[in-house]
């Protein structure tokens, strides 16, 4: 596929057509080569490094659900799986390898998208903007969230969405199979995403009233992988559906914030104002239908899965975003081919992919700083630590264990089924149900807590010891067997309200 640039868009922007396709492959070029220094000196997300850590303990045969806990569904480790398989095969580190992978991902959803939206007539000539602006969008605006299951799941969502916003050009069948498949592996990777092709295919219902459009080549084709997945996870995961996701279901996927607290995120604020311009600027065109409709549709889709995650993570809403400013962008060619307005409408559309920008770089810059320290500290102490964390923030273990060449002891990344229980229990005082659930739950992560440091035997152990939010060694320090254990260990640094605490003896030889 070319990149022609449009006649009209050329001479607005000062340029001759051949400029400004030049000028346009530099763009390009320039967001990739940003996209790829941010990656040099960004660290890997904490969700991401956990995620990526558990993909490599499957290849190594440890079981998920027994030697590990993940929270969500085995879908949330298995798509990492492919990147932690090309690390020990070209022995490179996953982290690198995963950045590979990605790279390539949104090279292929870049030119499938583009490809797609050139078929139609109105933006056939403006595919060299598309593609520069999908490029920045895809791999510079996510940030420290860069390969997170909400960006990869995005990555693969959108060719499925670019079909059925081109829906008169059936394009080659293997093409439709692809699209299907990289639509299931979104489900899988976040089974969330289900909502944005269910809606998408109501709204083709109710315009063609066509069932048939429900069996199409590409829908068989997503069915046919989802059904792999859920045999899989049945007979391959059994422990996740006894053992992690009835604890998950009861002090986890509850624990939530208010819908008021959401909608008073700034993320909420930027989708919805994201969501306003574009539904003004559809509103000037005189069609009944748009290539944009369906990215903004899928847009509003995944606002409401953030809203009903309802965990307050800013990250969750980066999916609706990136789609809201894709339908925005759309509408824009749209507006200046209309009004001649180029510059205007560029700078703005500008202004909003750097405001999704500040707004993921700004969310975890704290916890990477405090990670940069901790590595100082633990790589001083231990060159090859066995670690442990005690708290409630995952990011406390996580890249770091990954930075230190450490060796993660600990069946979970954090204290999860504490922290939810807690929430729980806080945010409804009365409810002497959830009391009990509480004191259950407790009992339950101090008996993995104390089996975890007994067998693993950390070198390191990195508590959580707030003064101004929940001090997560104290609460370890009510426990008497916690205390007896900690008789071989003493603290040499706080880093922020971490305490790192290092084994001063030997560890017990085991018959």
């Amino acid at each position: 596929m070319s990149y022609p640039v449009s006649k009209e868009l050329a001479p607005v922007a000062g340029l001759s057509p051949l400029g400004a396709k030049v000028a346009f492959w530099l763009m390009t070029s320039l967001a990739v080569a940003v996209a790829i220094y941010l990656r040099t000196q960004t660290l890997t997300n904490h969700d991401v490094a956990w995620l990526l850590s558990a993909a490599e303990w499957l290849l190594d045969r440890r079981r998920m659900s027994v030697d590990f806990f993940e929270v969500n569904p085995p879908g949330a480790v298995l798509i990492y799986l492919p990147a932690a398989w090309l690390g020990h095969l070209l022995h490179m580190s996953g982290d690198l390898a995963l950045e590979v992978c990605v790279f390539a991902l949104a090279g292929l959803t870049n030119y499938f998208v583009a490809a797609r939206l050139a078929t139609r007539d109105a933006l056939q000539q403006s595919s060299a903007v598309i593609a520069t602006a999908l490029t920045i969008l895809l791999l510079v605006a996510p940030a420290h969230e860069f390969a997170q299951r909400e960006h990869i799941g995005l990555l693969l969502l959108l060719p499925w969405i670019a079909m059925c916003a081109t829906p008169e050009n059936i394009p080659h069948r293997a093409t439709r199979i692809l699209a299907g498949i990289g639509m299931a592996l979104a489900v899988v990777a976040k089974p969330h995403f289900i909502l944005v092709p269910a809606v998408l295919q109501a709204v083709a219902l109710t315009r063609t009233r066509k069932l048939t459009s429900l069996f199409s080549l590409e829908n068989l084709s997503a069915g046919i992988v989802l059904a792999i997945y859920l045999a899989l996870v049945v007979f391959a995961f059994p422990d996740f559906l006894t053992t992690v996701l009835p604890r998950a279901s009861e002090v986890y996927l509850p624990a939530r914030i208010s819908l008021a607290s959401q909608l008073l995120l700034p993320s909420t604020t930027l989708w919805l104002l994201i969501a306003t311009v574009t539904i003004y600027l559809r509103r000037q065109k005189e069609s009944s239908t748009s290539t944009a409709d369906a990215f903004l549709i899928a847009s509003a889709t995944g606002f409401l899965i953030y809203l009903l995650q309802g965990k307050g993570s800013e990250y969750h809403n980066m999916p609706s975003l990136f789609l809201g400013l894709i339908a925005l962008g759309l509408n824009l060619v749209d507006a200046c081919r209309a009004t001649k307005s180029f510059p205007v409408l560029a700078v703005l559309s500008g202004l909003a992919i750097l405001a999704v920008i500040q707004s993921y770089v700004l969310h975890n810059q704290h916890r990477h700083a405090r990670t940069r320290e901790l590595v100082k500290v633990v790589s001083r102490l231990d060159p090859a630590p066995r670690l442990l964390a005690i708290g409630a923030d995952i990011s406390i273990g996580f890249p770091l264990n990954r930075m230190t060449n450490g060796v993660w002891v600990q069946r979970q990344p954090f204290l999860w089924l504490a922290m939810g229980s807690r929430w729980l229990a806080m945010t409804n005082p009365d409810s002497a149900r959830l009391a009990e659930v509480k004191q259950r739950y407790d009992r339950l992560e101090r008996q993995i807590l104390h089996e975890d440091i007994s067998k693993g035997c950390p070198t390191i152990i990195l508590a959580q010891d707030s003064t101004t939010a929940t001090s997560w060694l104290a609460w370890a320090r009510q426990d008497a067997e916690f205390v007896s254990l900690m008789k071989d260990y003493r603290l040499v640094s706080t880093v922020e309200d971490v305490s790192v605490f290092q084994r001063t003896g030997p560890c017990p030889v085991r018959s």
